[in-house]
């Protein structure tokens, strides 16, 4: 997808909008003649991504509440019509489309770096074009950092999304002089909820943008704001194809999923998932969907996929298994066959045991206490 398919004329245009990862297995059968036959599509654009059941699911998001969320963050930014965007996220991701959308409401230049991602051609592109803005992932922020690449003179704010920015990863990319600005934000609320405004913020605590409501209850995360998604499109075979779901409740917050408190300076510290959850690459990746992949191919049961941190990625999948390690690398192999790139098993270790509670339940195989 070209940047200039988001032009002016895009975000007027009615046809609702459906962009996917061509690197990633289509969500299912019907989609396209769904969105088609929904008026309450009109105006929107639509997300893949992972639902907590397994199965696959479209985030439907306004395109006005998404360029009202791309105001709001430049708001927060001071970002306007004298900056240079430079877009290096794919456009089937939010944080790209999102980049876009921020240079569109405030009349600035864009400017795209395009092809498969590059360290040094990245920082090349940022220098030629006098970028000022940019948005990352972490894993690409570490990639610049572990090459030594300094940032361009005129890069004045770098927004990190779409996963946690380790602090050590922090520390060196500040040393090497590029002006990070972590965020929190999902493809439900099209990107930003909350971002650092300087490389000074401590701790993991980001700055709520003041347009959007937020609280915290039993330490879950809940906002609410015009730029939230409108429904999800969830795949149901039950159903006979896909269902319609508005997951925010009747005074329209929505339930992130994720834990964390809030202070009284108005930020918020994100403490991670409530559920079995990661974001690998900037991707989520829904731990039970691939629990159930594995079931089928090791109905056995003797194997299972635990996340671990990784400075690059966010995190990496490890296969746990009390097979032998040969036994161990196949069933990998055979198990990374059918999932995408950013999903795929990256490690196998053996076990004796795998840990279990005195009922059976499977427990976290990596214990924090245990120097994995």
């Amino acid at each position: 997808m070209e940047a200039a398919s988001l032009s002016d004329a895009y975000w007027e245009a009615p046809e609702p909008d459906l962009r996917l990862n061509p690197g990633v297995a289509h969500p299912g059968p019907g989609l396209e003649e769904t969105i088609a036959a929904e008026p309450r599509l009109r105006g929107h654009m639509l997300f893949a991504t992972s639902g907590s059941s397994g199965r696959p699911k479209i985030v439907c998001l306004s395109k006005a509440g998404f360029l009202t969320a791309a105001t709001w963050a430049n708001r927060h930014l001071q970002c306007g019509a004298d900056d240079c965007w430079l877009l290096a996220l794919p456009l089937f991701h939010v944080g790209g489309a999102g980049l876009v959308a921020r240079a569109t409401v405030a009349g600035g230049r864009l400017e795209v770096c395009s092809g498969r991602w590059d360290a040094g051609r990245f920082a090349a592109a940022a220098e030629q074009s006098g970028a000022t803005v940019t948005s990352l992932v972490p894993a690409q922020l570490h990639d610049l950092v572990s090459r030594g690449i300094r940032a361009a003179r005129t890069l004045r704010v770098v927004v990190i999304g779409g996963g946690r920015l380790e602090p050590g990863l922090r520390t060196r990319a500040v040393e090497l002089g590029w002006p990070v600005r972590e965020s929190y934000g999902m493809t439900e609320t099209a990107a930003q909820v909350a971002t650092q405004t300087s490389t000074g913020d401590p701790d993991g605590w980001l700055l709520m943008i003041p347009d959007w409501q937020v609280r915290v209850e039993d330490a879950s995360i809940r906002v609410r704001g015009g730029p939230l998604l409108t429904a999800y499109l969830e795949f149901c075979p039950e159903a006979g194809g896909w269902t319609w779901r508005d997951p925010r409740d009747e005074e329209g917050w929505f339930a992130t999923g994720d834990l964390g408190e809030l202070d009284a300076q108005g930020r918020i510290r994100v403490r991670g998932r409530a559920g079995r959850v990661v974001k690998i690459l900037g991707e989520l990746v829904d731990l039970e969907r691939l629990d159930l992949l594995l079931a089928g191919i090791c109905p056995e049961g003797e194997s299972v996929i635990e996340p671990m941190e990784d400075s690059r990625a966010g995190w990496r999948l490890v296969l746990v298994t009390e097979r032998s390690h040969a036994d161990g690398e196949a069933l990998a192999a055979k198990f990374n066959e059918r999932v995408a790139g950013f999903e795929q098993i990256r490690e196998v270790r053996t076990v004796e045991r795998l840990r279990r509670s005195p009922l059976g339940k499977r427990l976290p195989q990596f214990p924090p206490d245990s120097n994995a």
